[in-house]
């Protein structure tokens, strides 16, 4: 495996990590390529052969220990055998949800924790009014209120009905739990979603690997990765696609300035066939759902902020997000929905607008 490195001055023979290569017991390469950039060959010995995700992370996390803190990685070239494309990946989100433009997404039952069946029937509201994706809530854990596999039953069961009386599918991803035997018996119960955070669940990305070609995994918590590993932006994006992730959580546009770098990352996760969906962080709101949406079209909007935070309650704000979507596909002005759409106005009132 290959890093790229980029430094604030140039490096002498005195920082190269001659320590490290005692510790793996094998030579590592170090060669420069431009002014203050470098390249590094990491040994196999150092690379490991765990997930290319984990690989890497602990690879840079020993690398960057002995380099000085003056360098940054930008760039990563992984082991061809190492790569794994997302299966089933952006088309395969977009045919189970039967997809033709941006989907909805949302945490069900975001700051509480709810009974199992409470739980379900709260997904099941917010499906009905125009949701796609529900997630389990970062804060909700397999506590005694809402166990683990009786919450999976009763998402199945819903999903279940939900396609029933109308006619539609919906996903939701579990966070994936702390046994192989809890991931196991929630994919024989019937749950096709599960979701990492990559600060926080790194260390059980390993109990998903053999379910992989057959679940849907997604991607969360990317900023706080990036912070932690020290990997580029792109290069970070790029690692979690060659990782096989469908779903991958990035950045949201606030402001005109944020547009062009959300684009940019919506490139690098989505492009291809097959390649990984982009999830929105949960900051949308409607008034900025339409600067979120790329080229293609093809995104996931994770509408926590819009949705728990709207004046009128939960639902309205599943509704309206899902109205300006629908509006933005019908080539209608955004203005003109504000002025037609109590639950749209009351959101903008609330925090405004941005256009592309």
């Amino acid at each position: 495996m290959i890093l790229e490195l980029e430094c604030k001055k140039p490096l002498g023979k005195a920082s190269l990590p001659a320590d490290l290569e005692e510790e793996v017991e094998a030579k590592i390469e170090l060669d420069e390529i431009g002014k203050y950039r470098y390249t590094v060959d990491l040994p196999e010995e150092l690379v490991g052969g765990d997930l290319l995700l984990t690989s890497v992370y602990y690879a840079v996390e020993s690398l960057l220990e002995h380099f000085p803190p003056i360098c940054e990685v930008k760039g990563v070239e992984f082991p061809l055998d190492r790569v794994r494309s997302p299966t089933p990946g952006k088309s395969g989100l977009k045919k189970y949800l039967g997809l033709r433009g941006p989907g909805v997404a949302a945490s069900v039952g975001k700051n509480v924790v709810l009974h199992p069946l409470s739980h379900a029937r709260l997904f099941r509201e917010m499906c009905k009014a125009g949701l796609h994706v529900g997630f389990d809530p970062l804060n909700l854990t397999d506590r005694e209120v809402s166990p683990y596999l009786d919450r999976a039953h009763q998402i199945v069961e819903i999903t279940d009905r939900i396609k029933e009386e109308e006619g539609k599918r919906v996903l939701y991803f579990m966070r994936l739990p702390l046994s192989s035997e809890d991931l196991e018996r929630a994919i024989s119960l019937g749950i096709k979603g599960f979701y990492v955070h990559l600060c926080w669940d790194l260390g059980m990305l390993r109990l998903a690997i053999e379910f992989m070609d057959n679940i849907f995994l997604a991607a969360r918590g990317v900023n706080c990765f990036i912070r932690e590993v020290g990997l580029g932006i792109k290069a970070t994006y790029k690692l979690l696609r060659a990782s096989g992730f469908d779903l991958i959580e990035r950045s949201v546009a606030w402001r005109r300035e944020d547009l062009e770098i959300v684009r940019e990352l919506d490139e690098v996760i989505g492009s291809g066939k097959g390649a990984a969906m982009p999830l929105t962080s949960p900051q949308v709101h409607q008034g900025i759902a339409i600067a979120n949406i790329p080229e293609d079209l093809q995104v996931i909007l994770n509408g926590d902020l819009g949705i728990y935070d709207h004046p009128r309650g939960i639902i309205a704000g599943v509704r309206s997000i899902r109205e300006v979507l629908d509006s933005f596909m019908r080539g209608e002005n955004l203005l003109s929905v504000i002025r037609r759409d109590k639950d749209v106005e009351a959101m903008v009132e609330k925090w405004g607008y941005l256009l592309p």
